[in-house]
């Protein structure tokens, strides 16, 4: 059994004293010993497992035996990858998703390195069928809270769950999400979502702070587009504009699945983009909030419904090994017979996917911790333009060429 940092020590109980200077009879001395005994490895054993509602666990289980006794569940399984751990009760869904999440995981690391999580820290996706399982789940968290000293998640949160289907928790990370009312295709959607939504936390910041929307949907979003077969649309944002900054292709977003537009629908990003782009052309004068800069900078509440795939563009984009950055980029857009290179030849000298690691390094230090997204955004920028030796025009350019030449179709 294992014990983390928070497990209080405790005392071996006093016995009762030795036999041959007691008045009492043998039998009965050597029966309270037993009983002090057996109180005493109870009081151990019921550290490690117990039930949420007869107790805090001090550690998460890491059996699928120990998860279903702690949840009352009559089975569970268990998949995981460097820094992840997929949990799931029921057989069929726990099919359906590991094979898309463990490969949207692969993906997230080719592209930004990582994970990044701090030591002891592990990320959970944690699909629950039982209503009962899922209000007692974050309990399941709380000595690893406690030694971290973090916040739990509260019973609005789990409401939430309820409510919307899923929820994810920043810190510890954790995404959890109904497997009663969410099934099929956009179960796959969401826990691949959920999962980029935390790997991108921690990719910026070593505490897992808030990162700007577009890069934590564009992380979303180029796992869900890599591993995900038949995806659905999803809506995260309550308070999503109700106008596009992609020229008008966008409409207000409520939460959960999106029914009555396309705009948002991983199969639709392309065509949008390919759509925004050529607006954009036309225009003799661009708006600097409708560039690629102006994205990386726009809060939550100016995040619109197409501004989901054009977060996706974005990041595979900025995390391509195989385009240019500066002079070479702006000789591309001239060169209409250049290719980028294939996956077992070498790219440019300095690619974009190097110049946003070195972007990202430089924001997990802990100076700033502290930072908004905003500010974050603000900051993200400015290291992607000094590192790729581009002035605002000169970087939207360059991404406006990626998308009407080698933007992933597929």
């Amino acid at each position: 059994m294992e014990f983390s940092e928070a497990t209080p020590a405790i005392p071996f109980p006093k016995l009762p004293g030795n036999f041959s200077k007691t008045n009492r009879p043998w039998w009965r001395s050597l029966n309270e010993e037993l009983t002090m005994l057996s109180l005493y490895l109870f009081s151990i054993l019921s550290l490690g497992v117990s039930n949420p509602a007869q107790g805090t666990m001090s550690v998460h289980p890491v059996s699928e035996v120990e998860f279903a006794q702690s949840l009352n569940l009559k089975q569970a399984f268990l998949a995981k990858a460097e820094g992840l751990e997929f949990w799931c009760e029921d057989a069929a869904q726990f099919k359906q998703v590991q094979g898309p999440l463990l490969q949207a995981w692969k993906h997230a690391q080719e592209c930004l390195g990582g994970p990044y999580f701090p030591e002891g820290v592990t990320a959970r996706i944690v699909i629950l069928r039982q209503d009962q399982a899922i209000r007692d789940y974050p309990q399941l968290l709380a000595g690893e809270a406690k030694t971290l000293k973090l916040t739990l998640p509260t019973d609005p949160w789990v409401q939430g769950v309820f409510n919307a289907g899923s929820a994810w928790w920043g810190h510890p990370p954790l995404a959890l999400i109904d497997g009663g009312q969410i099934k099929k295709n956009q179960l796959v959607t969401r826990a691949v979502h959920d999962a980029g939504l935390l790997y991108a936390r921690f990719a910026m910041s070593p505490y897992g702070a808030t990162p700007p929307e577009f890069f934590q949907e564009g992380v979303a979003g180029l796992l869900i587009r890599h591993a995900v077969k038949k995806p659905e649309a999803l809506v995260s944002h309550k308070d999503a504009a109700a106008t596009s900054s992609v020229h008008g292709y966008g409409v207000f977003a409520g939460i959960g699945a999106a029914m009555n537009d396309g705009s948002n629908h991983p199969r639709s990003w392309p065509n949008l983009l390919k759509r925004g782009v050529k607006a954009m052309r036309k225009e003799k004068e661009l708006d600097p909030a409708s560039r690629l800069d102006g994205l990386l900078k726009r809060d939550a509440k100016g995040f619109a419904r197409s501004d989901y795939g054009y977060a996706w563009a974005a990041m595979e984009f900025l995390s391509s090994d195989r385009y240019p950055v500066g002079e070479e980029a702006v000789a591309i857009a001239k060169d209409r017979k250049w290719k980028p290179a294939k996956a077992d030849q070498p790219g440019p000298a300095v690619h974009r996917r190097g110049v946003l690691l070195a972007a990202l390094e430089e924001l997990r230090h802990p100076e700033y911790a502290t930072w908004t997204a905003p500010q974050l955004g603000e900051q993200l920028t400015e290291l992607l333009l000094e590192g790729a030796g581009e002035e605002p025009e000169a970087f939207h350019e360059a991404f406006m060429v990626w998308v009407e030449r080698f933007m992933p179709k597929k």
